[in-house]
């Protein structure tokens, strides 16, 4: 499977379109900034009910986790220089918790909202009501007893 998450900033705000069957499907960019100086730009595409939900709660430079299959194209600019691009048909999305403040907020580093968030969930979860808490992880495992044999220290000797 070509499978990818990206975790950025939205580049140009969500374009709703309709197919020729009136299926919903949007359009926008993704920046993931790996670094100062490296940024990869993806171009995403959603389509459905999924595709509805991204216009209605992103905007440029609102930062979001993506995951979905990963094309690689290559095109001529108009520049006349080739080039590749990047794109995502995106299966899943999440909003981002940026510095504890909600989708879009400014402040300290990327953080992924409690519980997450995907393409078959039509709630938002920063509406009152919808919060959920962090599943409870299971309990350890009881060690089993074993016979630990008396191991002699082969420096003791010396």
């Amino acid at each position: 499977m070509n499978n990818i998450t990206v975790c950025g900033n939205i580049t140009r705000d969500p374009e709703l379109r309709y197919t020729q069957t009136g299926k919903p499907v949007t359009s926008f960019g993704v920046a993931d900034n790996r670094s100062k100086d490296k940024t990869i730009f993806f171009d995403c595409s959603a389509f459905d009910d999924m595709a509805e939900r991204i216009v209605k709660y992103f905007k440029k430079g609102k930062p979001i986790f993506v995951s979905g299959t990963l094309d690689q194209r290559t095109y001529t600019g108009k520049d006349g220089v080739e080039r590749t691009s990047l794109s995502v048909t995106v299966h899943s999305w999440d909003f981002v918790n940026v510095g504890g403040q909600g989708p879009g907020a400014a402040g300290g580093g990327q953080q992924p909202q409690q519980g997450g968030y995907n393409n078959n969930s039509g709630v938002n979860p920063y509406e009152a009501g919808n919060s959920r808490p962090a599943p409870t992880p299971p309990p350890a495992p009881p060690m089993p007893d074993v016979d630990i044999p008396d191991i002699q220290d082969p420096f003791a000797d010396q």
